[in-house]
């Protein structure tokens, strides 16, 4: 999603289909809090399996630390030292960015700067990940689950006011897209979510008489979808068809995180759900697997790969000669060099770097100490999702 998003931002509207395609992947940047959701799952639900062992904190940040910081550091490594010992000159905001990118700040600098640059922008998640990861574990320790369960829904009910607090006090609607506190909305789903797992509150309330309102709520869920595509199409658009966060009314700025994080983490509920269903069919699919295991690569190389294709990838002539009815090929050659390049790149660096950093996890093994309080067995943590 988010590569399709950044796909069309680099070369010149000419037609139709350029319109159409941006149109249509221009609200793609809700990827960022599928993946938030997705993240708190994932990252509570190790906790709370773990957090009752002797080697908790450790494996926790050992295991992060060699899934994260090694593509991240190489990739500001080639940034500041390579490129410019190649001769590429980096811009005075990619420049001035620099220490917030190595201490994993880059959306505290954005927040109360500016963005850095179209290379780097993309970022801005990395650093809320991190931050959550530095913090999150201990409250997850010194917290009791039900504390932890009241605590986050009432998280999530007070950030609508801390936004508009931020916005009651001149903040942009820069800082209050990439602030930490104003954009907790899916981590904190994500990880009700998994308490909810680990209850057995998702098997109670998807098997047996109760799985009818589940059914019923698949349908409402996909309603509500297709009501926020219409209403996307009709009304939140502007003249460059760009579905953008930074351009909507302050009212909108509040709310609109949770109600975007909330039928995204009703997607991921239903995803770990453990009564078989068509959306886990499809989001097993070897193609989308393929995904999840590069997804990080993908994530961090796509945008300098995205931005540098569609300015200076070489275009076959009689592309640029096409009539205006077939124009959309030449869009459309653009955008697959784009994405080809950035799964290329994604493949290469799991191979020579992500996976050999990855067996140093056998130096951090999880330990569970802690199991279900329902009684039931803990979901196995493999290898890839840990």
């Amino acid at each position: 999603m988010i590569v399709a998003h950044h796909a069309p931002l680099t070369y010149v509207l000419s037609n139709t289909f350029d319109k159409a395609f941006l149109r249509a992947t221009s609200f793609f940047w809700i990827g960022v809090d599928l993946f938030f959701v997705l993240s708190g799952f994932l990252i509570t639900r190790i906790l709370l399996e773990t957090r009752g062992s002797k080697n908790y904190l450790r494996s926790f940040y050992g295991r992060r630390i060699v899934r994260i910081f090694p593509l991240y550091y190489v990739f500001l490594s080639v940034l500041y030292f390579v490129l410019p010992a190649l001769g590429v000159t980096l811009s005075p905001d990619l420049i001035h960015a620099q220490p917030w990118q190595w201490l994993y700040l880059p959306n505290i600098y954005i927040a109360f700067m500016k963005w850095p640059g179209q290379n780097i922008d993309h970022l801005w998640t990395l650093g809320i990940e991190e931050q959550f990861y530095l913090v999150w574990p201990m409250i997850v320790l010194l917290t009791k689950e039900r504390y932890l369960k009241r605590g986050i829904i009432f998280l999530l009910l007070l950030l609508p006011f801390v936004r508009a607090f931020c916005i009651g006090i001149g903040m942009s609607n820069r800082f209050i897209y990439t602030f930490t506190l104003c954009h907790m909305d899916g981590l904190l789903l994500g990880a009700l979510i998994s308490i909810a797992q680990r209850s057995g509150l998702i098997e109670s309330l998807t098997s047996g008489p109760r799985s009818k309102l589940i059914q019923c709520m698949d349908w409402m869920v996909a309603g509500l979808l297709f009501a926020l595509v219409i209403v996307y199409y009709l009304f939140l658009r502007n003249d460059q068809f760009i579905f953008n966060f930074l351009t909507w009314p302050p009212i909108l700025e509040c709310i609109g995180i949770t109600f975007i994080s909330l039928p995204l983490a009703y997607i991921v509920m239903r995803a770990v759900s453990p009564q078989p269903n068509t959306l886990q069919r499809v989001m097993s699919q070897k193609y989308l697997r393929f995904a999840g295991k590069y997804s990080y690569a993908l994530y961090m190389l796509h945008a300098p790969i995205v931005y540098w294709a569609g300015l200076n990838f070489p275009v076959p002539s009689f592309l640029h000669n096409l009539p205006p009815a077939w124009s959309f090929l030449h869009s459309l050659y653009i955008i697959v060099i784009e994405f080809t390049l950035s799964i290329i790149a994604a493949i290469i660096s799991w191979n020579i770097l992500e996976k050999h950093f990855l067996k140093l996890k056998k130096y951090f093994p999880y330990k569970s100490d802690n199991p279900a309080p329902n009684g039931k067995t803990p979901v196995t943590l493999s290898a890839e999702t840990s």
